[in-house]
């Protein structure tokens, strides 16, 4: 970033065009959980501030890939006077070492969290066996 016309040496100043292509260059890695039950595995990922249509997955051999985008925005006819919470763009890459039922996976968005159901495949749920 450059810091010209910055006179007390912090990024802050720093041209808008210039701080957002900078910012938007660098994804981060969100923090998440991974619960399994029997039937499926359940992934929390937090992305505060991410809306459904900024939230992106795809699975590919074994890998599931999620990626959201953050967008600064001010309600219509407002500007706004400063920024401290950035457009963000988060990204991660799981491996599965399950196989998973790929037709049932579920995902939503709400309150900063993304929920990911990814449900087992049938031969590796646990299953009773009879004694004969």
């Amino acid at each position: 970033m450059s810091q010209d016309n910055n006179d007390c040496g912090c990024a802050c100043a720093a041209p808008a065009a210039e701080t957002a292509a900078t910012e938007r260059a660098v994804y981060r890695r969100p923090l998440y959980t991974v619960t399994e039950s029997a039937e499926a595995f359940d992934l929390d990922v937090l992305v505060p501030g991410v809306e459904k249509q900024g939230v992106a997955l795809s699975l590919d051999d074994g890998v599931l890939a999620i990626t959201a985008t953050r967008t600064a925005t001010a309600p219509e006819g407002w500007r706004p006077l400063r920024r401290e919470i950035p457009a963000e763009d988060y990204r991660l890459a799981l491996r599965l070492n399950v196989p998973v039922d790929e037709g049932r996976i579920e995902a939503t968005v709400a309150d900063g969290v993304l929920r990911v159901r990814l449900p087992k495949a049938e031969e590796v749920k646990p299953r009773q066996i009879q004694v004969r």
